[in-house]
């Protein structure tokens, strides 16, 4: 800063330090000038705008005579600017920034250890001036730690990292004693921990991930992502390839809150919990998919100990896994699934796997207006199979083209199951679509038919509550066979957010329903009360646009048994 009068033609920087001598000033009334001016200019710089630092070398040399990462962090932390270190403009505050200019490469390679955000600092690392700026620490250390503090890291590559101390938490990033850390449009790869290798957040933190990749991360839990007592948000971002020896080759919670939003979790691998495993704390996850995850238990997701989660929006499609392929939930864990898909998940071929879409032990789930198609489990509850005294509530879903050796659709032991408002056809097994031992089954206003090589519903000692406006193809679990084909479409797009089976014109699942008892809304928010005296069954209300009810478009030819082909013109 400059400052100039007609006595004084000198310069005073943010530290009341005289860089140029006044004219005409004795050397009392120069130290004496100097101090009021240094007063008046400290209380000038300390006006909140934040000081910017280049970093001029990519190296972690301590000798370096130009400014490294390390000496920008240290003197950022410390409020003492290193001699090798010039801002840019003003002064040691909140919000800092470090950016990078003219190094001799994109990558600093750290030799000294982790680098630490102290405790009371607020500061951004932005790479964006540089192209594919990496931070590497060679397998020697952790990248960065932020203690009680904040970071905003941008445009920046973290690998490398290997946490030893601190319970081996945090390899890329490690955000611990309420910090708060905000990482975007970055990379964080090949980092390994024994706890969330390329993220930790521990003891009241928060970490905010944006538009970012979290790839190729390993350790024994939580191969991307640990959350302890704290908050993380991730955004528009990739959660991939990432893998543990114990449990979560992604996301591991056990206290606190996750949200996923907007993002991609696949391609991990674990034992239990492929893509998410939480035992603790609340969670949600919407318009996202969790897929191609594999694991022992809970290929895409496993849950526990009372964890409550919220699926919205999204697909849960292609894990693999021996029990619970989609989502395992156990011990009083609590599953609500709204609008999503549960698609392509597959059981091994033991003959002691089930759950190939769901599996609930001690648990409880409400899936709403959701499609659970295409799953397969090699022994039991092709898209759903319940355990012990678990609940199950399904409303206005649809249950398609699923396949296990009993129970293709939903197989119940021991447990209470209500099933309304749903469509349940094509599914395929030798045994039955729906199995219920030493179970309660509630069924309203729902369509269970056209199971492909076996009997629609079996049940063994259980009670069983079937309305009159129910149909189940052929009678079984005491209703009344259909006497003429059921006159579905396929499995398609018709409206909403979900893949659904729709009405053909003339469908028995017409004008069948009890208005007091459907639901107010289809499976894809159209409404249920369309003047008539009495809703449709099943899932969908009809609609004369949805794919195959337009008889102009499409020509049925019954089959018999209740099935039909439906022949585009």
């Amino acid at each position: 800063m400059k400052i100039g009068s007609n006595n004084f033609n000198g310069e005073l920087d943010c530290f009341g330090m005289l860089t140029k001598r006044p004219l005409s000033l004795t050397p009392i009334a120069e130290v004496i000038r100097a101090g009021v001016l240094g007063l008046g200019l400290g209380l000038m710089c300390n006006t909140g705008y934040a000081m910017n630092i280049g970093v001029a070398d990519n190296s972690d040399d301590v000798n370096s005579q130009k400014c490294t990462l390390r000496k920008a962090l240290v003197s950022l932390s410390t409020q003492v600017l290193s001699n090798d270190c010039n801002l840019t403009q003003g002064n040691f505050g909140n919000n800092d920034t470090i950016f990078f200019d003219d190094l001799p490469s994109n990558t600093i390679t750290l030799s000294q250890g982790e680098l630490v955000v102290a405790a009371g600092n607020s500061i951004t690392i932005t790479g964006s001036s540089v192209n594919d700026l990496t931070i590497d620490a060679g397998s020697n250390s952790r990248v960065i730690r932020v203690d009680s503090a904040t970071l905003n890291i941008e445009s920046l590559t973290i690998t490398g990292g290997r946490a030893i101390g601190d319970f081996g938490r945090g390899a890329g990033v490690y955000a611990e004693s309420a910090s708060n850390v905000t990482i975007s449009d970055s990379t964080i790869s090949g980092n390994s921990a024994s706890n969330g290798a390329a993220v930790s957040a521990r003891d009241l933190s928060a970490v905010t991930i944006n538009d970012s990749q979290l790839v190729g991360n390993s350790g024994s839990y939580a191969g991307a992502v640990d959350v302890y007592n704290s908050t993380v948000t991730i955004n528009n971002s990739q959660i991939s390839n990432n893998s543990t020896t114990q449990s979560s080759g992604a996301i591991q919670g056990s206290t606190g809150y996750i949200s996923i939003i907007n993002s991609q979790v696949f391609n991990n691998t674990a034992p239990r919990g492929g893509g998410l495993y939480l035992s603790g704390g609340l969670a949600g996850v919407s318009n996202s998919s969790i897929s191609n995850n594999t694991s022992g238990t809970g290929g895409g997701i496993f849950i526990t100990n009372g964890v409550e989660l919220v699926i919205s929006d999204s697909d849960v499609t292609g894990n693999m896994a021996n029990n619970g392929s989609g989502i395992y939930a156990k011990s009083n864990a609590v599953l609500t699934l709204n609008r999503s898909t549960v698609s392509g998940n597959s059981n091994s071929s033991s003959s002691a796997s089930n759950g190939g879409g769901l599996f609930l032990r001690e648990s409880s789930a409400t899936i709403n207006d959701s499609t659970l198609s295409n799953n397969s489990s090699a022994n039991r509850g092709g898209a759903i199979y319940t355990r012990g005294a678990s609940e199950v509530s399904l409303n206005n879903s649809t249950i398609s083209g699923n396949s296990a050796a009993s129970g293709a659709g939903v197989y119940v032991n021991g447990s209470s199951f209500t099933i309304s408002n749903t469509t349940v056809v094509d599914n395929s097994s030798p045994d039955s679509a729906v199995s219920f031992a030493g179970s309660f089954l509630y069924i309203s206003n729902s369509i269970i038919a056209n199971t492909v090589s076996s009997s629609d519903c079996r049940r063994i000692m259980s009670n069983v509550t079937l309305d009159a406006q129910s149909i189940i193809g052929d009678g079984s679990c005491g209703g009344t066979a259909l006497t003429v084909g059921l006159q579905l479409g396929p499995l398609a797009d018709n409206g909403g957010p979900t893949q659904t089976h729709a009405l053909l014109e003339g469908s028995p699942a017409r004008d069948r329903g009890d208005l007091i008892t459907c639901t107010q809304f289809d499976q894809r928010g159209n409404m249920r009360n369309d003047g008539d005296e009495k809703c449709d069954i099943g899932a969908l209300e009809y609609n004369s646009d949805d794919v195959g009810s337009d008889t102009d478009s499409f020509y049925v030819i019954p089959l018999g048994n209740d099935k039909a082909v439906v022949i585009p013109l």
